[in-house]
């Protein structure tokens, strides 16, 4: 780790164990590493995936620089990436949107970023060899709740991987960028809970009792746990293998765009602007339907 040193104007290294300490005594070579804070920035979790196959996911407290509570796992094979995620998009939607469509509603809409609750974060792993799985609602589960992504490990080994809404439905997809040329998109699914007949699970049955260790986190999460699949829903052929993706707006429209960088060259993915632009008038005419007059007055005050 390098910190600046204003007075001096040089850049100086320091030890990374001082502010970093979950990343003592790792057995092999870091491939990728993904941080997410939460409690109000005071706490965060950090995962890291090695050459040999190893995965660490710690929970730290920020304020006081120690490791609350670790899980890791070893695999069979290179770990290529790894992403703390949360199902449900962090857009924060309009509070005086939120106060006009109820407390269901509003639950749906709001963000998973909290200032004191928990969020229900999933942990994507991918593998050069095996297939790519998915942990559940890891601050409560650790790494005992897993899901292998169907034919993940169909296309040669997966390189990169992406987390993006890109059908614009509040809830994120996970996309995967393999060696044999294919991006992969997976679409999470929900089960009815109520169903106890239900053929397909969701996670292993039985998860590990070495891995799911009880959680230190005393606070509740921000909502029930999302119980469902990730189903592969999209695929796309390209003419290289695929290096890496990247969900952002290079365009300035406010309309993000899914990079793809490839052996031999950067591909430009972009939404189709007519249908979009019908799901944001179809979206707002709904909004409006619901607001009362001093409501959509706040609206248009509303700093978007």
């Amino acid at each position: 780790m390098f910190r600046e040193d204003r007075a001096l104007h040089t850049v100086n290294e320091h030890p990374v164990l001082e502010h970093f300490p979950e990343f003592a005594d790792l057995p092999s070579p870091v491939h990728w590493m993904d941080v997410r804070y939460i409690a109000d920035q005071s706490e965060r979790l950090t995962a890291v995936g090695c050459q040999s196959g190893y995965v660490r996911l710690s929970y730290v407290d920020v304020k006081k620089k120690e490791v609350l509570q670790s899980w890791e796992v070893l695999q069979d094979g290179p770990v290529t990436s790894v992403r703390l995620f949360s199902i449900r998009t962090t857009m924060e939607c309009p509070v005086h949107l939120l106060a006009n469509f109820g407390s269901d509603a509003a639950s749906d809409y709001g963000s998973d970023v909290e200032t004191f609750e928990i969020p229900q974060l999933q942990l994507l792993v991918t593998n050069a060899i095996k297939p790519s799985v998915l942990y559940s609602n890891v601050v409560q589960n650790g790494l005992g709740s897993k899901q292998e992504l169907i034919d993940s490990d169909s296309f040669d080994c997966v390189l990169c991987s992406c987390i993006a809404d890109v059908d614009f439905d509040g809830h994120n997809e996970i996309i995967l960028g393999t060696y044999g040329q294919e991006m992969l998109v997976y679409k999470f699914e929900r089960l009815d809970t109520s169903d106890a007949n239900s053929e397909r699970q969701p996670l292993d049955k039985q998860p590990d009792p070495a891995l799911l260790e009880t959680s230190p986190i005393t606070r509740q999460s921000d909502s029930k746990p999302i119980v469902g699949t990730w189903q592969l829903t999209y695929k796309r052929s390209f003419a290289d293998p695929l290096m890496s993706l990247r969900y952002i707006d290079i365009t300035n429209d406010s309309l993000c765009e899914l990079m793809v960088v490839s052996l031999k060259g950067l591909h430009v993915l972009q939404h189709n602007l007519q249908e979009v632009s019908q799901l944001c008038k179809e979206r707002l005419r709904q909004a409006v339907e619901k607001l009362n007059e001093d409501a959509f007055h706040a609206l248009l005050l509303e700093s978007l």
